[in-house]
């Protein structure tokens, strides 16, 4: 290509690039006063954001071509297609927004202070935007969403992936908001086009309402009557009768031909207010536990409902099982290092074990994006359901994170209310993976801190392909944090995965991820993507 010609058409592409940025900030700024367009605000914003982040990963918002070449065509197809339709929208609001104004002026414009509050409460007081003209614009979006796409799919195979991480990022920074009008938006608006985004919305703000609940706020859980003696849900009943010859303990049960897997959990006694607060929580987990489809990275088990024994004084959460299961197949990482057979049969290379520990970190980042604490991390809560026993081959690719009765929403997780804590755990190990701060009489609240020790000590597990407790011998759990800064962590895991997989476990023991200026309660998520996700994504390139 001529050099002359190839430079005018780089300028032609950087001219499309930057006028349509514009745009779309003028746009989105133009619905912000139309209460009745939030939603497809909320659309545009996102896609401007990826049309932004495209800039970057293309490099065309520094004026470079960080594509190839082959794709120019096609690339400026496509600007300038972008901006027809942004040209096309402004259009429509403009041709709206006269229609608003003309609308307030035959009211009698109100003062600042009323006006607030009727925008507040009344769509009828915004623009009544012509039926076909919303109608456009949501197609509008469709169209820049379509391509957007298409964009992303010509930049360079690297380039692309970091897009997608980049806006995964920014995701996270807007799950950041404790605004349940927003979350609500949120996930109401992106539940066809991005339905990752929109779960955890609903996640979000799950946690948020909960937190209503424990400063006395009057919240609609949007749970009916009990079915009377056990005080949970008719509706979230699953009558075993098995249970009636059988002690709680059982794991596995086998209901109208499906398989469940069982947590269980001690309950106060019947008619107390302790046991309607538990109930009431348990019941909205299943809420968000039993929302389906849900996000590839969010590995946790579709909840179905409780199982209450007849002596009412334990529950069982009862899971469905991937229909794909085997049920005498599955088994636990604690297992899985432990067991001489299940040894032998899965010794995965490192490139396995560094996806388990993506995929447990990235499950326990979407939990707490959501603003959800799981209380019990470690070998024994991970567990693998693989197609049949001893098939190696993506078998740590089925691993869920189980052993959610203790799981919490961040704001509620209070040290004195043991009831939402006390479970039917045999374990001897488990105080090893708890953080020294939680252990003892003076137990500090729980936070997401301590759920990150767990982890980094599973990863240490990981990595070792070894419980790191064997390592303990007569070590004391209070003084196991120690131990392993002073003795694991000096070179033996960086010699067998790595010193970045070192690294991450060391943030995630010492919490020093968290301990950066400017890094606030809702940065965390976003410290955790950049210190751990993003790390151990390194070692896995």
């Amino acid at each position: 290509m001529d050099a002359s010609l190839a430079t005018g058409i780089a300028s032609l592409a950087i001219q499309l690039f930057s006028g349509s940025l514009s745009s779309y900030r003028a746009l989105v700024t133009a619905f912000t006063q139309d209460i009745s367009l939030e939603i497809l605000r909320c659309k545009l914003e996102l896609e401007e954001q990826r049309f932004m982040l495209w800039g970057d990963a293309s490099r065309i918002s520094q004026e470079q071509l960080g594509f190839p070449g082959a794709h120019i065509a096609s690339i400026l197809n496509s600007l300038q297609a972008i901006s027809n339709l942004i040209s096309e929208a402004r259009t429509l609001a403009e041709r709206n927004a006269v229609h608003l104004a003309t609308q307030e002026t035959a009211t009698n414009v109100p003062s600042n202070e009323s006006r607030s509050v009727q925008v507040a409460s009344s769509v009828t007081r915004t623009a009544r935007w012509v039926l076909d003209d919303k109608a456009r614009l949501e197609s509008i979006i469709r169209d820049l969403k379509d391509f957007n796409d298409s964009l992303n799919s010509l930049l360079y195979h690297n380039d692309r992936l970091e897009l997608g991480k980049s806006f995964q990022k920014v995701c996270i920074e807007t799950l950041s908001t404790e605004t349940q009008r927003k979350l609500e938006i949120l996930e109401q608006s992106n539940l066809e086009d991005y339905r990752d985004l929109a779960f955890m919305a609903a996640l979000r703000r799950a946690g948020l309402q909960l937190e209503g609940l424990n400063t006395g706020e009057q919240v609609d859980l949007g749970l009916r009557s009990s079915d009377g003696t056990s005080g949970f849900e008719a509706r979230w009943i699953i009558d075993v009768p098995e249970l009636h010859s059988r002690a709680p303990g059982d794991t596995m049960l086998c209901v109208n031909g499906e398989s469940l897997h069982l947590e269980w959990k001690k309950l106060p006694d019947v008619g107390s207010p302790a046991r309607h607060r538990v109930i009431q929580r348990l019941q909205f987990l299943m809420n968000i536990l039993g929302k389906s489809p849900k996000p590839a990275d969010f590995c946790v088990l579709d909840l179905r409902g409780f199982a209450v024994h007849p002596d009412q004084a334990y529950v069982a959460l009862a899971y469905s099982i991937p229909p794909t299961v085997v049920a005498d197949s599955r088994f636990s990482l604690q297992e899985l290092l432990t067991l001489k057979e299940l040894r032998k049969a899965y010794r995965p290379p490192l490139e396995g074990r560094v996806r388990l520990a993506l995929r447990l970190c990235r499950c326990v980042l979407m939990l707490h994006t959501a603003g959800w604490l799981h209380k019990a991390i470690r070998p024994s809560n991970v567990m693998f359901f693989p197609p049949e026993y001893g098939a190696s081959i993506g078998a740590l690719d089925s691993a869920y994170l189980i052993g959610f009765e203790s799981a919490r929403e961040d704001e509620l997780a209070f040290t004195s209310d043991t009831v939402f804590t006390e479970t039917l755990s045999t374990e001897t190990e488990w105080q090893y993976y708890e953080h020294p701060l939680r252990q003892g009489e003076q137990k500090r609240k729980f936070s997401k801190v301590f759920d990150i020790y767990s982890l980094g000590l599973v990863l240490l597990d990981i990595a070792l392909w070894n419980p790191f407790t064997a390592s303990l011998e007569g070590v004391e759990p209070t003084k196991a944090k120690s131990f392993v800064l002073k003795h694991l962590l000096q070179g033996e895991v960086a010699f067998r995965v790595g010193s970045i997989y070192e690294d991450v476990i060391r943030q995630c023991i010492t919490g020093n991820l968290y301990n950066v200026r400017g890094v606030t309660k809702n940065w965390r998520e976003v410290a955790f993507w950049n210190n751990v996700i993003q790390k151990l994504e390194l070692c896995n390139a």
